[in-house]
Parts: C-alpha cells; sequence; structure tokens
C-alpha cells in the first residue's frame, strides 16, 4: 500500500481531532494495529480496514484509498 495513503489517514484524523484511542474505540480495531499502521510498520490494510476508518473520520472512502 502506498505510506501516502497511510499519512493521509493519520492527517485526517488529526484533523479532526480525533485520536488514535477514539478512533480505536469507534471502528473496533485494535489500538495497537492502528498505530501500527500510522508509524509504517503495517502498510496493506484491508478494504474492510479502510472502509471502518473512512466511516468513522466522515469522509469518502476515495478520498483515502486514490
Amino acid at each position: 500500500m502506498n505510506k501516502s495513503i497511510l499519512k493521509q489517514i493519520k492527517d485526517i484524523r488529526k484533523e479532526k481531532e480525533i485520536s488514535l484511542k477514539e478512533l480505536s474505540e469507534k471502528t473496533k480495531i485494535s489500538y495497537n494495529y492502528l498505530l501500527s499502521l500510522e508509524n509504517g510498520k503495517k502498510n496493506n490494510p484491508s478494504l474492510n480496514i479502510l472502509t471502518k476508518i473512512a466511516k468513522t473520520l466522515e469522509v469518502e472512502i476515495t478520498l483515502i484509498y486514490i
């Protein structure tokens, strides 16, 4: 996965002032997994994961998937 996509997720999350813990709770995705995504240690999230994140951040998935 393109690292810029993962950076976009982090940027959108910060712009919306949502903590990583809050994103984890709302998406039911492990905090450690999300942290690994943002730190570049994991870089291949599934479409399901990206959909949950986009929905929680209230953005179209195309904004983070392009």
